[in-house]
């Protein structure tokens, strides 16, 4: 089980380097708990424009879990 976890946070944390600054931007308020509406507010975007990088993160990074991106960007440190 630990191999899958790690293999996991291994793919997780090489998909980050795909991230634009504004996704990685995104990516940390979600590491930090915050909703969408208060990731727009912080990052001075709108909501829609908000969800719209999520949309790329999940691709990216391959991952819907909400939870599971907060979790690849503290592993990640950012």
């Amino acid at each position: 089980m630990a191999t899958v976890h790690a293999q996991w946070v291994k793919g997780a944390l090489a998909s980050i380097a795909e991230l634009t600054d504004k996704e990685r931007a995104v990516l940390t308020q979600v590491g930090r708990g915050l909703g969408n509406s208060d990731i727009a507010e912080e990052l001075f975007i709108s909501e829609e424009t908000c969800k719209s990088h999520l949309r790329a993160i999940r691709q990216k990074v391959g991952e819907t879990d909400r939870v599971k991106l907060a979790l690849i960007a503290i592993r990640a440190g950012i």
